[in-house]
């Protein structure tokens, strides 16, 4: 309740609030009174979060967008969901990446803490990043890795940065699979080291069931990585197929496989696309993430 008497002190002419929270539904409410206006930024919907059934919470947020005066949206998908679901006018939505990332953040770790490659690194070195729960993924990654061992593929690596309650599970599946060489597992990293593992590796996957956005695959491209991307992510959307990385299933593990053995087949091509991420990244800095919220 304290933000109603600092925002009435405080007297503000215009409030980006945060996606339909509480926070904003105050804002919106005394929109009357205090005759400010609101702007929404709204991150993406999540097939888990976002039930169609849930009456209450779709007659809340239609009463929250009609009250907004505009939405600055981060992916295509939550502009769908704001268009079709919450009707809102198109005028009033400003649709651009604005989760995007700070290479000087991720960047902070001294050369001691930064990770190496060795002899056991086999090229290409896959990346992937985060929590090693269900909703991720990793077990149909490390089921993409079976079927590239039984294609005999064993010339490169996988590693898997984060750790989780799946994680002994997916280890003892990885040593019952004789994949120990191919597979190496990194541990929970902090955030502002993580930008020297996304300069060791070669290709970055994100295999997840399900992340609003998937903040690692704009990372992986700022930093120049062809990228493998689950549909599951929203930011499935920054992945031009076939230029800068491929688009997959969460359940294809076998496509997963099949762009795995393409990187492994075609090493040239790794670079190519990275080359495309990084370009591609130009158009999405903090900088232009601001201005998305001037022009609205």
């Amino acid at each position: 309740p304290q933000i109603v008497r600092r925002l009435w002190q405080f007297k503000p002419q215009l409030i980006f609030a945060n996606a339909f929270t509480a926070w904003t539904a105050i804002a919106l409410l005394l929109k009357p009174i205090c005759r400010w206006k609101v702007i929404v930024t709204y991150e993406g919907g999540s097939a888990i979060y976002e039930n169609p059934n849930s009456t209450i919470r779709y007659q809340a947020r239609r009463m929250m967008a009609r009250l907004a005066d505009a939405f600055v949206v981060n992916s295509r998908a939550g502009k769908t969901y704001l268009l079709d679901i919450l009707q809102v006018d198109p005028d009033r939505v400003f649709a651009k990446p604005f989760l995007v990332p700070s290479l000087p953040t991720l960047l902070q770790s001294s050369p001691t803490e930064a990770p190496q490659s060795d002899a056991s690194m086999k090229r290409p070195l896959f990346l992937s990043v985060g929590q090693i729960i269900p909703r991720k993924g990793l077990k149909n990654l490390i089921a993409a890795c079976q079927i590239l061992q039984q294609q005999g593929y064993e010339n490169y690596t996988l590693a898997i940065v984060g750790d989780g309650e799946q994680q002994p599970e997916l280890a003892a599946l990885v040593n019952e699979s004789g994949l120990a060489k191919q597979v190496l597992w990194m541990g929970k990293i902090p955030y502002r080291y993580l930008g020297a593992y996304f300069q060791l590796a070669d290709v970055f996957i994100l295999p997840t069931y399900d992340d609003i956005w998937g903040m690692v695959v704009p990372e992986a491209m700022a930093f120049g990585k062809a990228v493998i991307c689950s549909t599951g992510a929203g930011a499935a959307e920054m992945v031009e197929e076939g230029a800068n990385g491929f688009v997959y299933a969460p359940d294809d593990v076998e496509r997963l496989a099949g762009y795995m053995q393409k990187f492994i087949d075609n090493p040239d091509s790794i670079r190519l696309m990275g080359d495309r991420s990084a370009q591609i990244m130009l158009e999405h800095t903090p900088k232009t993430a601001t201005d998305s919220f001037v022009k609205a």
